[in-house]
């Protein structure tokens, strides 16, 4: 990989959850990653609300959705684990812990009117860290709230989610 990272899914030999080889689809690892305890997911998204997200990202000159996530949200319209949290399609009342879990329109509406964000969407965040996918240069990339500086950048979902899943199991 011809990432700014040590994570590279695709090219790095990695025991992570018990998987040994290379990873290269997402389906795998989802598999793995949805059995940690603490994990939260979702039902798989519907077509009719990826119409509903394409729309607005496209009015709103967003990004649009890349497959490889799309992938992963018919998958879980949504995920969390140990701080980590991939925005859906829809929007997630978790009544049990009185939180509202954001979609995709929702965490990208108050960013619309930023030129920075352009061709960006933000699909999720992590600690004081956003997760975006920028479609200009086709990769994913970890930047801080504040200062929008790039952390790690990645070229697919895989890499991202195995490099914030490495992540958590250095914090334990």
């Amino acid at each position: 990989c011809k990432s700014r990272t040590v994570f590279c899914a695709h090219t790095k030999k990695s025991t992570f959850l018990g998987l040994k080889g290379k990873f290269t689809m997402i389906d795998d690892l989802f598999e793995k990653a949805r059995k940690l305890p603490g994990c939260v997911t979702f039902p798989p998204a519907e077509p009719e609300q990826f119409k509903t997200v394409d729309s607005f990202l496209s009015s709103r000159k967003f990004a649009a959705l890349p497959d490889d996530y799309r992938k992963f949200l018919r998958l879980s319209n949504g995920y969390i684990f140990n701080g980590i949290e991939f925005m859906g399609t829809v929007v997630h009342q978790r009544i049990e812990k009185r939180y509202v879990f954001p979609d995709i329109i929702q965490i990208n509406k108050p960013y619309s009117k930023y030129e920075y964000f352009r061709e960006k969407m933000l699909i999720g965040r992590v600690s004081e860290s956003f997760i975006i996918y920028d479609r200009l240069n086709a990769s994913y990339a970890l930047i801080d709230r504040i200062n929008l500086r790039t952390r790690i950048e990645l070229k697919s979902f895989a890499d991202l989610f195995l490099g914030l899943l490495k992540l958590t199991e250095t914090d334990s």
